[in-house]
């Protein structure tokens, strides 16, 4: 089953990917720094069953980095992170959302036993066009976690087009 919704492959991020209330989503335009993204299939509404088979043991991660949205106004909203766990690891999301975004929701999270703020708690998923998500992370069950790269292609809604997973590289990008 592919059908994952976008940062739940990678925001596997986030809780709260679907809300029926947008009152606390903003799709203001610029850049933000210090934004973060944890990763753990748990934080989803359905606890990561959702996820190809091979994410399901993800995270736990924790990336820190800089938000960029552009767009609007009419057009369709480009959005962007670029972010890096403590040890050097990257994790880069490219996307695109339809004028009609309602935009992202921001919180505190839980990560084992930090709350983690400001985190992205949600994503208006049902605009999302397209996106790319290029990251290296954790997979595995507890006890035997190893790093690898998850490249993954995400198309309208939020389904999953592909992914791969992949050795991690040497220095971790």
């Amino acid at each position: 089953m592919r059908a994952a919704r976008v940062f739940a492959l990678i925001t596997l991020l986030v809780a709260g990917l679907a809300s029926t209330s947008h009152a606390q989503y903003s799709n203001a335009t610029g850049t933000f720094e210090g934004i973060k993204i944890g990763v753990a299939p748990g934080l989803l509404p359905d606890a990561g069953v959702s996820l190809p088979v091979e994410l399901r043991d993800a995270g736990p991660d924790v990336y820190v980095g800089t938000l960029t949205v552009s767009g609007g106004g009419g057009g369709s909203f480009s959005v962007s992170y670029q972010g890096e766990r403590a040890d050097g690891a990257k994790l880069n999301i490219n996307a695109t959302f339809s004028s009609n975004w309602v935009g992202i929701k921001l919180g505190g999270i839980i990560i084992g036993t930090d709350t983690i703020s400001p985190a992205i708690t949600g994503i208006d998923v049902a605009h999302l066009l397209s996106a790319n998500i290029n990251g290296v992370g954790q997979l595995g069950p507890l006890g035997s976690k190893e790093n690898h790269r998850v490249i993954a292609k995400i198309g309208p809604g939020g389904t999953v087009d592909r992914f791969r997973v992949l050795p991690a590289p040497g220095p971790l990008r």
